[in-house]
């Protein structure tokens, strides 16, 4: 269920999860950019696109909307892209905003196979705990793991966004194949490591 946070009047109320998205993704992009503001940034990126007062002076604002979750970018076909703009300048960045641990966040429904390509898409760190080769397939055929609770602690301790991303991708995989352990365990890890993580066990 998607958490609205209050609004300017007027406007509609923003999505807690979008607003989170928005924000790490700026600061990933800052980070990978090396400049020292949103303002240098859309002027990097924006160029002669940027935001122009009718002095014809420049003022840039959305990339400052994006560092405080005021606005997300958006995707429309035949429209500048944000995302994809500042992806062709520093690889990698766009992997943040699209990243799964939002889909999960926001409640979206998962199939059985797209939940196991949500979980492929993380790295090789994560992978190598979720996963293993299947000797009975031909090539480097992947199959995930019967994990065990020291697999879920071996998760946690990797500290990472990825693991985090894991974690909450398989506390959905356990309510969608009935799996109660595994969801306590994910949960009570959660709890532990970080009190506000706690998630409703109803």
């Amino acid at each position: 269920m998607a958490v609205l946070l209050t609004s300017r009047a007027g406007r509609p109320k923003r999505d807690a999860v979008d607003v989170v998205r928005t924000r790490i993704w700026f600061q990933v992009v800052k980070s990978r950019s090396n400049l020292p503001s949103a303002h240098a940034i859309e002027a990097l990126i924006d160029g002669p696109w940027a935001s122009r007062g009718a002095d014809g002076i420049s003022r840039p604002r959305k990339w400052y909307a994006y560092e405080a979750g005021r606005r997300s970018p958006t995707s429309v076909k035949g429209k500048r892209d944000a995302v994809a703009d500042a992806e062709a300048r520093f690889a990698g960045t766009a992997r943040w905003y699209h990243h799964a641990i939002w889909r999960a966040l926001k409640g979206e429904r998962f199939s059985v196979q797209t939940l196991d390509e949500a979980l492929r898409s993380l790295d090789s760190a994560v992978i190598g705990i979720l996963y293993k080769v299947d000797d009975q397939a031909e090539g480097e055929h992947l199959r995930q793991r019967f994990l065990t609770q020291d697999d879920v602690h071996a998760l946690v301790g990797l500290g990472s966004f990825d693991a985090l991303a894991a974690v909450i991708l398989l506390a959905v995989q356990s309510e969608m194949h009935g799996l109660p352990q595994l969801r306590e365990w994910v949960l009570t890890l959660m709890e532990r490591s970080n009190p506000s993580w706690r998630i409703s066990r109803s």
